[in-house]
């Protein structure tokens, strides 16, 4: 395939929790597909999966660094560990988790790479981008879900900041997106699954589908193409997961992916 012809597009990797494993099914979709990513935002969960992108790891590097790590992050999943950590001892400690990621994989700021964070002091939004910023900071102020993670204190070049989850500003923003824009939409549960749940899982699962008309955002430009890759049987804070299901949901983005992928290419190319 020559360079003319190769499809180009931005992409957004929206917030999401435990389901960003569905992005994964994306990039392997991208990847098979081989369209070139021109521009990368992500958003909380999205923004570790671009900065890994961004910085050359296909999808199944990814893949195994993310079910090794977040064991590491959640405690395995443990339910009562994680509301230990989250509500009585302020949340778990992203950022040295993230330095110690960056580190261990040599990930570094890139051009074309997005980040979303949100500060609660001015209520506004707040995007890391160029090569000059620290990345480990920005993902994990990305990734710095409120109750569960402790914020992150920005004191360096875009002044004092108290930053939150990016997805407090929008789970997937196109603001950096410059024409044909691919989103990778991970979304809120919308029903029960049939597996066996503990009593937290439950209630959280319960409260995503409660929640998830209220962070619906579906008003998108002619040349964006969403895709939803979440697992709807699944909400985002539920880590206690099954490495099947990490793989179940690495093949849900992917089937979602492919029918969404050839319905862009084919509009691209009309």
């Amino acid at each position: 395939m020559n360079s003319a012809s190769i499809p180009q597009f931005d992409l957004v990797l929206g917030s999401g929790g435990i389901k960003g494993f569905g992005h994964l099914g994306l990039l392997k979709a991208i990847e098979e597909k081989q369209i070139r990513i021109n521009r990368i935002t992500g958003v909380s969960i999205g923004a570790i999966v671009a900065a890994f992108f961004a910085n050359g790891f296909n999808h199944l590097q990814i893949k195994d660094i993310l079910i090794e790590e977040s064991n590491t992050v959640t405690f395995g999943g443990h339910p009562f560990k994680l509301l230990f950590k989250g509500f009585l001892q302020g949340g778990i400690n992203l950022r040295s988790h993230a330095e110690r990621i960056t580190n261990r994989y040599q990930l570094t700021p890139r051009d074309g790479l997005y980040i979303l964070s949100f500060d609660v002091r001015s209520m506004k939004p707040v995007f890391f981008q160029g090569t000059e910023y620290n990345l480990a900071e920005a993902v994990a102020s990305s990734a710095a879900v409120p109750f569960f993670m402790r914020p992150i204190l920005h004191a360096g070049h875009l002044g004092r900041k108290l930053l939150v989850d990016g997805a407090c500003y929008h789970p997937y923003p196109t603001t950096h997106c410059k024409g044909r824009t691919i989103i990778s939409k991970i979304g809120q549960a919308r029903y029960l699954p049939t597996r066996k749940m503990t009593l937290l899982d439950f209630l959280i699962q319960l409260g995503d589908i409660a929640t998830g008309s209220i962070f619906s955002r579906p008003v998108l430009a002619p040349d964006h193409f969403l895709v939803d890759v979440g697992m709807p049987d699944m909400a985002g804070l539920c880590f206690n997961q099954a490495r099947s299901r990490f793989e179940d949901m690495i093949e849900y983005g992917y089937r979602q992916s492919m029918l969404a992928l050839n319905s862009a290419l084919h509009n691209v190319r009309a």
